[in-house]
């Protein structure tokens, strides 16, 4: 009779691990490749998505992935049109892309949450002997506002705005936009060929940190008159606090914008998939924090109430199971 026990036990337990086994093939049978957009491979998003792919090809049985660099914006675009099917972008942009506003000519209303990865904050470096004082003396000067496919250069333009300026009344003025790295950005400004820079990334920024060393910098801040332009005009945004010694000699806090940098998935990806890969991205690239102290970063506890886009249901599912 205990002989019957055990080999029945054994089968239950055999059944059990097949039952796993078909259901990850199940989902496998639909979704044979994840592809990952993330940002510049010298720059904070591109960890992030490089380790999510590595853990979906280890532990997705049937579905191999890939990461391909992008920005912002292009990121957007990409999950929308489902020619990569997850994409790191910030808070904000993803709003204005859900919502067809500026800079999308139209809704992008194939995007999904996924999760909260870290938050952002916007730098505006000013070499620390600068005439430059606030964002209405950038008129007639050099600038350089990342590649126009960033978020960073979308968000330098709206903050313009709020002052009466753009790109192209600077060009007029006399001034240039230089749409370049941001290694070639902080070189630039160390030979005085470029007056500003503006960065929406999470702080602090290695590239800043590394110009420092070599040129004395100042922070511009975004006063309250300005504050209130710019979120009237774009919603997605919050106020943030850079604060002070976060770079070496900027002294004071600096009152700037703030948003998240999330990843979005496409919508029709299937809620079992989205929801494994939540489970893997919130509780297994934390660990590699000792290997890049920004995974560290990563916490499920921030939950989705900041995500202003509708939520993927396998997403939804995961949060709602950890924060119950």
């Amino acid at each position: 009779m205990k002989k019957v026990i055990i080999i029945a036990v054994a089968f239950l337990f055999i059944l059990m691990g097949a039952g796993e086994f078909f259901h990850k093939c199940s989902y496998a049978s639909e979704v044979k490749f994840i592809k990952i957009a993330t940002g510049n491979p010298a720059g904070r998003w591109y960890p992030y998505g490089a380790r999510l792919s590595q853990l979906i090809t280890e532990h997705m049985k049937g579905i191999n992935s890939s990461v391909t660099a992008g920005g912002g914006i292009s990121n957007i675009k990409a999950v929308n049109k489902n020619e990569v099917q997850l994409g790191i972008t910030y808070g904000a942009g993803a709003y204005n892309g859900y919502k067809g506003i500026s800079p999308f000519k139209k809704p992008q209303e194939n995007i999904r949450g996924f999760g909260i990865i870290e938050l952002a904050w916007y730098n505006s470096v000013v070499r620390e002997d600068s005439d430059i004082r606030g964002f209405g003396d950038l008129r007639d000067k050099r600038i350089a506002p990342g590649n126009p496919g960033f978020f960073s250069a979308q968000t330098t333009d709206n903050i313009l705005k709020a002052y009466g300026l753009s790109f192209d009344i600077i060009r007029k003025s006399g001034g240039t936009i230089s749409n370049v790295s941001w290694s070639d950005a902080a070189e630039m400004m160390k030979d005085k060929n470029v007056d500003f820079i503006g960065v929406l990334v999470g702080i602090p920024f290695s590239t800043i940190m590394g110009l420092t060393t070599t040129c004395p910098i100042r922070l511009l801040g975004i006063d309250e008159k300005h504050q209130k332009i710019i979120l009237k005009n774009e919603p997605g945004y919050v106020i943030k606090t850079i604060p002070a010694n976060t770079y070496k000699g900027v002294t004071t806090d600096t009152i700037t914008l703030g948003c998240t940098t999330e990843f979005i998935c496409n919508k029709d990806l299937p809620d079992d998939v989205v929801y494994h890969m939540a489970k893997l991205f919130y509780e297994e690239v934390p660990k590699y924090k000792e290997a890049f102290k920004q995974f560290g970063e990563v916490d499920y506890k921030r939950g989705y109430g900041d995500i202003r886009i509708p939520m993927h249901p396998g997403a939804k599912r995961y949060f709602d199971e950890k924060l119950k």
